[in-house]
């Protein structure tokens, strides 16, 4: 575990599924819109090059009532998300398929009104873009 990793952060070499809801809810974009956050928002995030998605975990209850743009999705209660080990970040020469784009500390975005705010901003610059459920 890096100093400062939450216990919730995986050690072991593997990548872990933990249910959002236990110790965090998350937000998730497509790769592509996250990296457009990312611009904007710095804190902790996943990136999960299978998938191509982008997670940013927040404490619960956090963005509860939020009107999301549609390019983004909260994940509550269960719904699944893959946690890679602290150590796997950025930027290895051939990162994981899972892995945090910077060191995770705690893991979680405490700033969770200026996520919001770049998500909006986002949202106005790309209006016709939306999550395709599969």
């Amino acid at each position: 575990m890096t100093p400062d990793a939450a216990s919730w952060v995986p050690t072991a070499p593997d990548l872990h599924v933990i249910p959002a809801g236990r110790h965090w809810d998350a937000i998730q974009v497509h790769a592509f819109d996250g990296a457009v956050v990312q611009c904007g928002y710095r804190a902790p995030v996943i990136h999960d090059r299978e998938h191509m998605t982008v997670t940013w975990l927040v404490p619960l209850g956090a963005a509860t009532g939020w009107q999301l743009p549609s390019v983004a999705r909260l994940l509550v209660a269960g719904q699944p998300v893959r946690v890679p080990p602290a150590p796997w970040t950025l930027p290895p020469e051939s990162p994981p398929v899972v892995y945090w784009t910077s060191a995770p500390g705690n893991g979680i975005v405490h700033n969770v009104d200026g996520l919001r705010d770049v998500l909006a901003r986002m949202a106005r610059l790309f209006p016709t873009v939306g999550w395709d459920e599969p």
